[in-house]
């Protein structure tokens, strides 16, 4: 055979592929021993059942829905975006996070709070590891990987798509940024329904239009259509989960009673974005019980304290919404755990298993402290 015909033999044998298809063969072939994690065990134990009975290759996607106003959701992910950034070598992952804050409300500095707690929390349970440092290291470690998060600010539904469409390219320009030797954790918006009434608006006012002006009625029509489209494709060539916040817009229950529906929360943005989810979380402050009808005042009052402290303790559920989940996946749920408690304190959010430790550490100072005397 002539080098000519063995050239073109061979060339017929190559096969083109995209660069986001190369990167996403070898993710698939590492993820057979490392799965996609936030580093929240019972939120992992959650997605992967989730993941199982979706069976989809898709990066997981994750909806963080709240009742109220300040239900502590943005405040979780705070503590997902602190895990995902810090150091493997101080407890985290070591990855970079995409930000689309839509809400204008995404506080830096409060992130800053959450990833020092993290870092403290770390040297505190591996002392043999960990060496005394002045707190101006500890700045510097906390400054080094705030760099490593990527806040975009979009003002509308069309401009935060544009965002996501543009976020490959952006990531993948080594000169543009810090984080080009480090793989995406997770991509966040933050939130998807902070311009729904816009959207509303919009569509409202497209459908009085005459049919000359269908083409702009189908525009407004695809707007989270388009989002959700741009939202997937960055997820697919980043190889990066999803996370996107949501304020439930339906009327409210309450999810701390014992009805059959009282987890269970109808979607609230317009389709396609009702299917896109792996988990849907619900996250709220957790009730305080209220008091018995037949008490004395003397009760009542020491019922007052235990009460203040709860409030003052800020503790916040996180539970499976079981809207349209089959009963076959919401009992292995239930049998493996369907949600988790954290805790809101002003050095930041703390874990139920986290809570626990803290106060065991204090009483065994305080005994400690008791013995010395």
């Amino acid at each position: 055979m002539s080098a000519e015909n063995l050239g073109r033999k061979l060339l017929s044998e190559v096969e083109e592929v995209g660069l986001d298809e190369i990167l996403n063969s070898l993710r698939s072939n590492d993820n057979e021993t490392t799965s996609t994690n936030f580093g929240i065990p019972p939120l992992d134990t959650m997605l992967k059942n989730m993941s199982e009975f979706r069976q989809t290759n898709m990066p997981p996607v994750l909806e963080l829905i709240s009742l109220v106003s300040g239900g502590g959701k943005t405040h979780l992910l705070y503590h997902l975006i602190a895990i995902a950034i810090i150091p493997k070598a101080r407890g985290g992952r070591q990855s970079a996070v995409v930000i689309i804050d839509t809400d204008g409300r995404f506080s830096v500095p409060r992130l800053a709070e959450q990833v020092k707690l993290l870092l403290a929390q770390h040297s505190a349970q591996n002392p043999a590891n960990a060496s005394p440092s002045p707190p101006s290291d500890m700045e510097e470690t906390i400054h080094a990987v705030l760099r490593h998060v990527h806040i975009f600010h979009p003002h509308s539904l069309a401009s935060t798509t544009a965002t996501l469409r543009s976020l490959p390219t952006y990531l993948f320009n080594p000169t543009a940024h810090h984080s080009f030797d480090r793989a995406v954790a997770f991509i966040a918006l933050d939130s998807a329904s902070a311009f729904y009434w816009q959207y509303r608006s919009e569509a409202d006012d497209a459908a009085l239009i005459p049919p000359s002006g269908v083409a702009g009625s189908n525009k407004s029509a695809r707007a989270y259509t388009d989002l959700l489209s741009a939202f997937r494709h960055s997820s697919k060539v980043l190889n990066a989960p999803l996370i996107f916040t949501n304020r439930h817009l339906g009327a409210l229950k309450d999810p701390n009673s014992m009805g059959p529906s009282s987890r269970s929360f109808r979607p609230s943005l317009p389709p396609p974005w009702p299917n896109a989810p792996t988990l849907r979380l619900v996250v709220h402050r957790a009730a305080v019980r209220k008091l018995p009808v037949q008490i004395s005042v003397e009760e009542a009052k020491r019922e007052s304290e235990t009460r203040q402290q709860v409030v003052r303790e800020g503790k916040f559920e996180c539970f499976v919404d079981e809207f349209g989940v089959e009963e076959r996946v919401l009992q292995r749920l239930r049998v493996d755990g369907a949600g988790f408690d954290f805790r809101i304190t002003a050095e930041g959010v703390r874990l139920r298993s986290e809570v626990a430790r803290a106060h065991a550490d204090a009483d065994l100072s305080h005994e400690t402290e008791a013995a010395k005397d």
